[in-house]
């Protein structure tokens, strides 16, 4: 079934459940806003075809993923391609770089200059 109203998440650290909060509203255009209240779990029969909890756009699924990757959520390495592994390594590689030359740059202190490589430095 799909839907015309916009689907909100809101994700909050609580740390005192040791997790996340997920709240889902939807927002009309009218302006009222619903908030979904709980999930219910059902046991059904091994192989029984079973419908969908909720069918949600591309931009929701976008929004969602940003919000848990601002949390600090990472996919896991064993997840993906070789290709995203890869990919997500060398984003990590790239990172861990950088950390290493600001740590540095700390360590000389604030009269540094940074000198793009293979310039000279004049006074």
């Amino acid at each position: 079934m799909m839907h015309t109203e916009k689907l909100m998440f809101r994700l909050m650290h609580s740390p005192d459940r040791f997790g996340y909060e997920l709240q889902l509203a939807q927002k009309h255009p009218d302006g009222r806003v619903r908030f979904a209240e709980e999930v219910k779990m059902a046991e059904v029969p091994v192989g029984q075809v079973t419908p969908s909890m909720l069918h949600i756009e591309h931009e929701e699924v976008q929004q969602l993923m940003d919000m848990l990757w601002n949390a600090g959520i990472r996919p896991s390495l064993e997840d993906g391609t070789t290709g995203q592994r890869a990919a997500m390594q060398d984003h990590i590689n790239t990172l861990k770089k950088h950390c290493d030359t600001f740590a540095e740059m700390a360590r000389k202190g604030p009269d540094l200059v940074m000198v793009p490589e293979g310039s000279e430095r004049s006074i």
